[in-house]
């Protein structure tokens, strides 16, 4: 059945979005996630995410196809805006399904005569075998261009560097043993 996704829904369902991602994150996620789709979906040309613009790639193209999922961008619009659109000028409106979480486009389906579901249905539907898990999400703390470093530029520790301050703050008084004194 055709399936129209509103795509960073979808990623924040999952926990592949997050707010203050960076856009290269953002790309990474969208990928990891299309990836995850055609492992899960028997047939990805029934497929058509929608992804806001916001966060999308550089590339004025509309829409591509991804391994036979087809993509789109909301360039000027919101997704939602959209996906709205697309239901409201197609002429078999009934034979969609609308996977958001979105209050508006499952009411919007719904007065077309779309089927709809939350993004845990569609979820459901896609893990029931739990043979292939969720994705997994992005670490927060780690910048993919430098695994050495958190995001603010400050160096991880090593182990060794670890320990030496494990030593060091166990030996130090606890806030119990400091106010006795």
């Amino acid at each position: 059945m055709p399936t129209l996704i509103d795509g960073y829904n979808l990623m924040h369902a999952i926990g592949l979005a997050r707010p203050q991602m960076r856009p290269r994150d953002f790309e990474k996620n969208r990928e990891r996630l299309l990836a995850w789709l055609l492992e899960k979906v028997a047939d990805p040309a029934e497929l058509l995410v929608i992804f806001d613009a916001q966060n999308a790639p550089r590339h004025g193209t509309q829409e591509v196809v991804r391994q036979g999922i087809r993509v789109q961008f909301a360039h000027r619009e919101s997704a939602d805006d959209r996906i709205e659109d697309l239901l409201a000028r197609e002429l078999n409106p009934r034979a969609w399904v609308v996977v958001s979480n979105d209050t508006r486009l499952q009411q919007s389906a719904r007065r077309r005569g779309a089927k709809f579901q939350t993004c845990n249905e569609f979820l459901d539907t896609l893990t029931d075998d739990r043979s292939s898990p969720l994705p997994d999400p992005e670490p927060e703390f780690f910048d993919e261009a430098a695994n050495s470093e958190r995001r603010d530029g400050v160096p991880l520790l090593s182990d060794e560097e670890n320990q030496q301050l494990l030593q060091i703050f166990q030996t130090l008084p606890s806030p119990r043993q400091r106010q006795r004194r």
